[in-house]
């Protein structure tokens, strides 16, 4: 049997994303006699290296850089996002992500969010001492209805647990929710109208993909129809929002505000638009970090090897 090369491509940026030995061990001890593994750590031997590789795991980059890579079998996202280029990849090689392994981190820090908004926190952190007056007075919940856009792994999540925390979820869905019949419960609503589903809303949780179905569903016609005091919190990508009509929004409506994980670019500029905004609130891209991360990675890599490499 020929010799093939699993390349783990390990040049993410932040220090929790490194990957750690018990990884990599886990990785090798499960690796087919005829597989090789190449370590990429500098970004300098990057592209060399997976153009060359059979096998690729690491965290996501555009399928343009690997297009003449003719014998690319199974590539492995260590995350639940795909970049677009890989849907337009015409070739035998399958890509496989981690879709849903730190769906429970990602939702317990969207609560987060969400109970800071309610809570009326300060979005800026350089208090110098504690200063009650600061402090807004907390919304009641239960007066209002939160949607929350797309019903995935993390939408389905944090709508049942937002259900006994507001009035009312709406859910805005292309497809049919899962578990419909048993989910269905007086204060949770489907929608399939965008224009409906944000006039219900006082809150709006984005879980949506990126993809060339969600890309242009925030338009002018979205901000359009949405309240004049809401607030929008992004689990999601950055990508689905853009910059310039949010911010026209926010100026134009005070009482609303922004809370995000994800921003562009990462890490996001001091002197941003965003960064200056007084109805801004976010967080490094932290949602899916947690303990034990990387043990549960391990088993779902490992789990995918099994089906496409061996």
């Amino acid at each position: 049997m020929k010799n093939k090369t699993l390349c783990l491509v390990d040049i993410a940026d932040q220090e929790f994303w490194k990957f750690p030995d018990e990884f990599v061990c886990a990785i090798r001890e499960r690796l087919p006699n005829n597989v090789f593994i190449k370590i990429v750590k500098e970004k300098t031997e990057f592209l060399k290296a997976i153009r060359s590789a059979d096998y690729i795991i690491g965290f996501p980059f555009s399928a343009n850089l690997v297009r003449k890579n003719e014998r690319l079998l199974w590539v492995h996202f260590l995350t639940a996002h795909l970049p677009s280029s890989w849907n337009k990849l015409a070739s035998n090689t399958v890509v496989t992500r981690s879709d849903g392994v730190n769906a429970n981190s990602v939702v317990d820090h969207g609560m987060y969010l969400v109970y800071r908004s309610l809570r009326g926190e300060p979005r800026k952190r350089n208090l110098s001492e504690w200063d009650p007056a600061a402090y807004n007075v907390a919304q009641n919940p239960r007066n209002m209805t939160v949607g929350v856009m797309g019903y995935g792994a993390i939408g389905s999540q944090i709508a049942t647990r937002l259900k006994s925390v507001f009035s009312e979820v709406a859910i805005f869905t292309r497809s049919s929710p899962v578990n419909s019949n048993e989910n269905n419960t007086e204060n949770i609503t489907y929608y399939r109208d965008k224009i409906q589903f944000i006039q219900k809303c006082d809150f709006v949780i984005i879980t949506l993909p990126l993809n060339k179905e969600t890309q242009n569903i925030f338009d002018g016609p979205f901000y359009a129809g949405l309240k004049s005091k809401i607030t929008i919190v992004n689990l999601a990508r950055a990508e689905l929002l853009d910059e310039a009509l949010l911010i026209k929004y926010l100026e134009s409506n005070l009482e609303s505000v922004y809370y995000t994980d994800v921003l562009i670019p990462e890490p996001y500029p001091a002197d941003g638009p965003l960064a200056q905004s007084e109805q801004v609130f976010y967080t490094p891209h932290i949602a899916g970090r947690y303990e034990g991360v990387w043990d549960d990675l391990v088993s779902d890599t490992i789990s995918k090897m099994k089906k496409y490499m061996e």
